[in-house]
């Protein structure tokens, strides 16, 4: 269209008139005397041009020949946007994004102060869609953010992505049975209650994306515990797109499903602030008992994978439960967490650090099972399980920090016969309470270690500040009359005595407080002056017994509450060195000028001293000058090689060789 007049037209356009009279149009009526409606110059020149310049602005050149200008051009942009006509309703396509605009030129600005002008077509491609192209690959290939609109996306063949992918809410990649999508370093932007994966055709994923970690829920991981979760969380863990898989806060139903973590880190989220219930934070659960030899959770990783440890945080794990199992019904058969398989080369080397971890429920909490490795327990807590701790093989040295058990059938730590605490099990703050034992060893063998005999319970350990409420029978009972400890320091630790609400074992009496089978190095030490070492009941015999009378290397040093007259502080054995709470190591004073000194020693020792040696030392530096002590009898003499010109104080300690 464009302007046409037949004849009598002007040079220029119309002046705008000064008035307008309004109102509409009207038909003459001249019997009645009724005049028609006059349009004038100026209504047919601003119709023309309304048209005519619409027609201009959407990049047409107006033809005065053509009467369907206008509707052409009208009828592109709805077919570019995707509009259509319903029963009188203009209609935009959903989520159709394939069709772009063809046409530029159709203005658009913010309402923001400082708004640009800008053109509709701009503005559309600053979104790239998934659905902008016809094969992922391509969109990949765009080197752009890719928005994953709402809806599942079928892959159907092998791609590799390298882009940042943006997730809208209920947006799923789909690849289909036998194709693998493969991450090179992508980024994925989605939350972590949202899944994007659909694993149900049969593909796969591999490769690593950019994330620091990847949410189980992404895999479909239900955290609501309404629905099973347990495949998804597997998942999440053997995909391994980054190292580090988390479980956001929420209870998972991992009911029938063992779970192994093998060659990650593990994170679950914290629970809140203020007082946790067992709902707070990462909550893994299992309904029913998957039976002896089952381990709801299994750590392990390949030898010499990490040059660093790796780390499992913030997780409950709540298993079926011990009910019943005081009354002598079955408890719960299947295991809680299990920290390495006891392999050679299959996972039996493990270095980790767990912490914030709690496991109850089960048959054992937690499960130690390493042939080497370097592992750190920070805030790890059982309750309510047959143990807390099964100690099948701790090779490598293991430190316990600031852990608790409680409520336990058993034990806060248990070993089978074939068990063993292992070389440097450090313990630093322990705290366990109504349970019969806070060590136990069993005379039963376990079908997962090779050995059947019994194996040294303890080698070269230090246990700290442990300290023991309401134990049923004992501190540290290991029943094989085999059994043994060698080179045990219990520093600041105590244990109290049965009381009437404690548990405890039926038939067995409550007697010693340490009663093992040999005995080769064990100090009972309160150097922190926390007033521990244990507490003797009425009924109580006494603190240690021995069933190997060849045991020796026993001392205890500062510690309170040494057994009254009745009780017995050692049985089975007379090598054991005691000195009272009160009492200090001995000191002596060489005075200036003097070369020797004598200290009776009569109150020092409690029995024979026939394997120990004297040793002294000194704070002051002594040159040249040597000291040596000697014994006769209950005396023991201090010498130097030289008189000094200053007073020497020494102080003197007994020890036994080899420990």
């Amino acid at each position: 269209m464009d302007r046409y007049w037949k004849s009598d037209t002007g040079s220029s356009a119309p002046v705008v008139p000064a008035s307008n009279a309004g109102g509409f149009p009207v038909d003459g009526i001249p019997s009645a005397g009724v005049r028609g409606t006059v349009p004038g110059a100026w209504w047919y020149h601003a119709v023309t041009e309304e048209i005519r310049n619409a027609i201009l602005a959407l990049g047409i050149t107006p033809d005065w020949t053509k009467t369907d200008q206008l509707a052409t051009v009208v009828s592109a942009i709805a077919a570019a946007l995707g509009v259509s006509s319903d029963a009188g309703n203009i209609l935009l396509a959903g989520t159709d994004e394939r069709a772009l605009l063809t046409v530029d030129g159709i203005p658009f600005s913010q309402t923001c102060a400082g708004a640009i002008s800008r053109t509709m077509l701009a503005k559309a491609r600053e979104i790239f869609s998934i659905a902008d192209t016809s094969t992922l690959a391509q969109a990949d290939a765009t080197a752009r953010t890719v928005y994953v609109p709402a809806g599942v996306w079928p892959v159907t063949q092998n791609v590799t992505l390298t882009s940042c992918y943006r997730f809208e809410r209920g947006a799923m990649l789909q690849p289909a049975q036998g194709v693998t999508v493969t991450f090179a370093a992508a980024y994925l932007d989605a939350s972590d209650y949202q899944q994007i994966f659909d694993l149900s055709k049969g593909g796969a994923l591999a490769g690593v994306i950019a994330n620091r970690y990847h949410s189980a829920v992404w895999f479909g991981a239900d955290f609501t515990g309404k629905v099973s979760a347990g495949a998804a969380i597997q998942a999440a863990f053997s995909t391994r797109l980054t190292f580090r898989p988390k479980i956001p806060a929420g209870v998972y139903d991992c009911t029938g499903t063992q779970l192994v973590a093998s060659n990650i880190h593990l994170l679950g989220d914290d629970p809140p602030s203020g007082q946790p219930n067992q709902y707070d934070g990462a909550v893994l659960l299992w309904k029913q008992d998957m039976g002896a030899g089952a381990a709801a959770l299994t750590f392990t990783n390949s030898a010499n994978y990490f040059h660093n440890p790796v780390d499992y945080r913030n997780l409950r794990l709540i298993g079926p439960g011990q009910k019943g199992a005081a009354t002598g019904v079955a408890g719960c058969l299947m295991d809680g967490v299990l920290f390495g398989t006891g392999q050679s080369g299959a996972g039996g080397s493990l270095q980790f650090s767990a912490e914030n971890m709690r496991s109850e429920g089960f048959r054992f909490g937690f499960t130690a099972n390493t042939l080497s490795g370097h592992c750190r327990l920070r805030n790890l807590t059982g309750g309510s399980n047959y143990a807390t701790w099964c100690m099948l093989q701790t090779g490598g040295d293991w430190k316990w920090e600031n852990c608790v058990s409680g409520g336990d059938q058993r034990a806060a730590f248990y070993l089978p016969r074939n068990g063993n605490f292992g070389v440097h099990g450090h313990i630093d703050t322990y705290f366990c309470a109504y349970t019969p034992y806070f060590v136990f060893q069993d005379t039963a063998l376990d079908s997962r270690l090779p050995g059947t005999t019994t194996v040294n319970a303890v080698i070269a350990s230090l246990w700290s500040k442990v300290s023991c409420e309401r134990l049923g029978n004992a501190f540290i009972n290991l029943t094989p009359t085999d059994s043994s400890i060698y080179q045990l320091k219990l520093e600041a630790t105590g244990w109290d005595s049965l009381l009437s609400n404690a548990p405890f074992v039926a038939g067995e009496p409550q007697d010693y407080a340490i009663k093992v089978g040999y005995i080769e190095g064990l100090d009972l030490n309160d150097d922190l002056g926390s007033g521990g070492a244990g507490t003797l009941a009425p009924f109580n015999v006494g603190v240690i017994q021995v069933q190997n009378a060849a045991s020796r290397g026993i001392s205890a040093c500062r510690i309170h509450n040494i057994p009254p007259a009745g009780k017995t502080f050692l049985s089975g054995s007379t090598s054991a060195k005691i000195i009272p709470q009160t009492y200090h190591l001995p000191q002596v004073t060489i005075p200036a000028g003097q070369t020797s000194v004598q200290y009776t020693a009569a109150d020092y020792e409690a029995c024979s001293r026939g394997n120990w040696f004297i040793t002294l030392w000194s704070q002051q530096n002594l040159g040249t000058v040597s000291a040596r002590a000697t014994t006769a009898g209950s005396v023991v003499t201090v010498s130097l090689s030289a008189a000094l010109a200053f007073d020497v104080t020494f102080t003197i300690n007994l020890y036994e060789p080899g420990i």
